[in-house]
């Protein structure tokens, strides 16, 4: 039967932007492989022995390395991961789960979020009439482009796939540590891997996050540092994947 939505399942704001990589390496920082191998749409991810603290709920994850990469909210602490939203892919014993930062940009322009997906296909002719019959899809491409309102230090680095490391400070005047960013080719697209989220409103008051997996920037674009008036960090990048989740909490 045919889904039909309602007026309130429409969107109603679509707001917030941000990253997540890698958490830091430390004694807090979760840092396992898959004990078990995992199926399509598994509910569940068995892990082996953890170093670092154990996850709880609520905490985002990477399980897999690119081509098979994707991110997991667990629903609870367990060596046998309860998992929010099923898996999208399939894994092996022994591939790596880490522990995620996720970390806000800023707020989108009015342009939201433009997403273009692109096809290397192969068109399937009927035998007796000249139509397509069917297309047999070889690659596919996602290309996001956002505009973030306002430029920050961490922006104008996130918009070039500049690794966070690349910004150094803590942005403060007394004792005096500005935040410094070195843009030189040799930082250019150093952030990997690094995926991404927006979070928007729905009319019935959910909320709903678009998250794309497995990332890679475009550094090639033009920044205005301008007066007086707004200057977007325009971000474009390649996604793998892309998950709709509705709602999210």
């Amino acid at each position: 039967m045919a889904r039909t939505n309602s007026n309130a399942e429409l969107w109603k704001a679509l707001s917030q932007f941000g990253q997540m990589t890698d958490k830091s390496t430390g004694p807090t920082t979760l840092r396992t492989t898959v004990a078990v191998a995992s199926v399509v749409g598994a509910a569940t991810c068995k892990m082996a022995a953890k170093t670092g603290a154990s996850t709880a709920g609520g905490d985002y994850l990477r399980i897999g390395s690119p081509g098979v990469m994707e991110v997991v909210k667990t629903e609870g602490a367990s060596t046998n991961m309860p998992l929010v939203s099923k898996l999208a892919y399939a894994h092996a014993a022994a591939e790596v789960v880490r522990e995620l930062d996720r970390t806000i940009l800023g707020d989108l322009s009015d342009d939201g979020v433009q997403l273009e997906v692109t096809a290397d296909r192969t068109r399937i002719d009927a035998a007796t009439r000249r139509h397509a019959y069917d297309h047999n899809i070889n690659h596919t491409d996602y290309t996001v482009t956002v505009a973030l309102e306002n430029l920050s230090d961490q922006n104008v680095a996130a918009s070039l796939g500049m690794a966070d490391s690349v910004v150094h400070g803590a942005g403060t005047s007394s004792p005096l540590d500005p935040y410094v960013v070195d843009m030189t080719p040799a930082t250019l697209n150093t952030q990997n891997p690094v995926h991404y989220w927006a979070r928007g409103t729905l009319g019935n008051g959910n909320t709903v996050e678009i998250q794309f997996w497995d990332c890679k920037v475009d550094p090639t674009k033009t920044i205005t540092f301008a007066r007086g008036q707004d200057a977007p960090a325009q971000l474009v990048f390649n996604a793998q994947h892309f998950r709709w989740i509705n709602p999210v909490t």
